[in-house]
């Protein structure tokens, strides 16, 4: 039980930060598909 809340929170956290990135790339991109 406790290995598969282990895997479920990294998962979270992995799904969390690839957001972030994603935010982050898109609000640096935006900008520039705007100009275009």
């Amino acid at each position: 039980m406790r290995r598969v809340t282990r895997s479920r929170a990294l998962t979270l956290l992995e799904a969390l930060i690839v957001v972030l990135i994603i935010g982050m790339l898109a609000a640096m991109l935006y900008p520039v598909f705007e100009s275009l």
